[in-house]
């Protein structure tokens, strides 16, 4: 799976598991629904942003890396959701997907940061 697939499978693992809290956006300005076609694909939380435009996270991914572009999806948009409303499955698959790609002496640290 290509990186775009990689990121979006988390967004749609985020929305699927959110109890319709979470959504995807496309072309929306931040906290309503009329068009802004700078934008483009992002999570809206209880109709707010959250994170970055999904496309920007490709090319994170590109300038950072994989394992610096995965914290910055736990950072922006699984740690901002609140705790009652964070689901287990879309945690577990952002901690299982930084594992598989850090590197094994840093992987031990990736599993603290959800803990």
């Amino acid at each position: 799976m290509n990186i775009k697939d990689k990121i979006f499978d988390f967004a749609q693992c985020v929305i699927d598991t959110s109890d319709n809290k979470i959504r995807m956006s496309f072309k929306e300005e931040v906290k309503t629904k009329q068009v802004d076609r700078a934008a483009a694909h992002f999570l809206k939380y209880n109709d707010e942003r959250l994170g970055r435009d999904l496309e920007i996270y490709v090319f994170m991914d590109k300038v950072m890396g994989t394992a610096m572009m995965v914290v910055h999806l736990l950072q922006e948009i699984i740690l901002p959701i609140k705790k009652e409303d964070r689901s287990k499955t879309s945690f577990d698959y952002l901690k299982e997907w930084g594992f598989e790609i850090n590197k094994p002496e840093h992987r031990e640290a990736w599993i603290d940061l959800f803990n």
